[in-house]
């Protein structure tokens, strides 16, 4: 898998396409600084249950500025999964996530 860029303190979207439907599921994004932290200890974490096209498995992960705004430059280790209707679960990217320092830190 590919490593995901990004930079602090900058909003983030991630378009998604499953490839197939995801009515009535829920997307889970987790980042941890290793791979053995508890959820609960995770750098970057969000929940989708509201898709752009759920039929055609179309869905967004957002984070805001300031959800990203408080993250150290470094690498961490995400994954994405989705639970399905039907209670399924699959992991369906997991990779590096690198952030990269913001050069400026005003935005007013």
């Amino acid at each position: 898998m590919n490593n995901l860029e990004i930079i602090r303190g900058d909003t983030v979207d991630l378009a998604l396409d499953f490839g197939t439907s995801i009515e009535n599921a829920v997307v889970f994004f987790t980042a941890k600084a290793n791979l053995t932290d508890d959820d609960a200890d995770a750098v970057l974490k969000t929940e989708v249950d509201t898709h752009t096209d759920a039929v055609n498995g179309l869905t967004t992960v957002r984070f805001d500025a300031a959800d990203t705004d408080a993250l150290e430059p470094g690498t961490y280790f995400y994954d994405i999964q989705v639970k399905y209707s039907d209670g399924a679960v699959e992991s369906w990217k997991h990779s590096k996530m690198v952030v990269i320092a913001d050069v400026t830190r005003r935005t007013a």
